[in-house]
């Protein structure tokens, strides 16, 4: 939303004098998306947390990678998007993640791909679904997704950008 007060709970946009009338609150919002049990058993109680916890989730996501694939950091960080391709074969369906290494090739990265398990579809797509929700925050237009990163980083301000995506990656 563009309302500088969306979401916020109610202390924090007094606080910054930004609550008015027509704004929702984070408790409003949550209650709105039937979220209340999920926010309260997880002590989410405004915007801020709620970007950590998906931060968290988002790490979480990156290490299923890591463990399904063989992945080094990089590697990973690097990912875009749409990294994940599946293909029908006589053996069953194949998981593939085309992404990027650097490894021995002396010259930066270079297109590769990697065979991973079923067990990496959920994880990915979690990672995507966070992807958009940081991309939406930052304005960033998500019509061609090979050209976006799978791990934006959640804060544009404080990261480097990567020089083949333009957006900062997460660490």
């Amino acid at each position: 939303s563009k309302d500088p007060s969306y979401g916020l709970n109610k202390i924090t946009a007094r606080s910054n004098g930004s609550l008015h009338c027509g704004s929702k609150s984070f408790e409003d919002v949550a209650k709105e998306l039937s979220l209340e049990s999920y926010f309260s058993s997880t002590n989410i109680v405004d915007n801020r947390n709620l970007i950590s916890h998906l931060s968290t989730i988002q790490l979480a996501c990156k290490w299923y990678i890591h463990i399904f694939s063989g992945m080094r950091d990089t590697e990973c960080r690097t990912l875009p998007l749409d990294a994940l391709e599946t293909i029908d074969s006589p053996s069953g369906l194949v998981h593939i993640l085309n992404g990027y290494t650097s490894k021995l090739t002396g010259d930066g990265q270079k297109r590769t791909y990697w065979i991973t398990s079923q067990e990496v579809v959920p994880a990915l797509k979690c990672a995507q679904a966070i992807a958009e929700i940081n991309y939406i925050r930052h304005d960033v237009t998500l019509s061609d997704r090979k050209r976006l990163p799978l791990f934006p980083a959640v804060r544009f301000d404080i990261g480097m950008e990567h020089p083949g995506y333009g957006i900062p990656l997460a660490k």
